[in-house]
């Protein structure tokens, strides 16, 4: 810990438990605010690295065989019928 720190936190055991509950309520809300901004951040980035990152080849290749060997036309119709049983369509 830094000397300054270490007089820091000297301070502030000298203080009234209220003074000492509204510095740990700002620094509380600090740090959510600092969360909340690194959070928003990260998933605006991530979304939208990922966007760009895949072509449609990747991520053909991360769905193989999730319908196993059928065809294009097989996967469409069985979609068109759970859709006709979902929606009526």
């Amino acid at each position: 810990m830094s000397p300054e720190l270490q007089q820091l936190v000297q301070n502030i055991d000298q203080l009234p438990p209220i003074d000492r509950w509204e510095i740990l309520e700002h620094l509380m809300r600090q740090f959510k605010q600092s969360l909340e901004m690194n959070v928003s951040e990260s998933i605006t980035t991530s979304s939208q690295t990922n966007l760009f990152k895949h072509s449609y080849q990747d991520i053909l290749l991360t769905t193989q065989g999730s319908w196993g060997n059928q065809s294009p036309d097989e996967i469409d119709n069985q979609l068109a019928q759970q859709r006709q049983l979902d929606w009526g369509e």
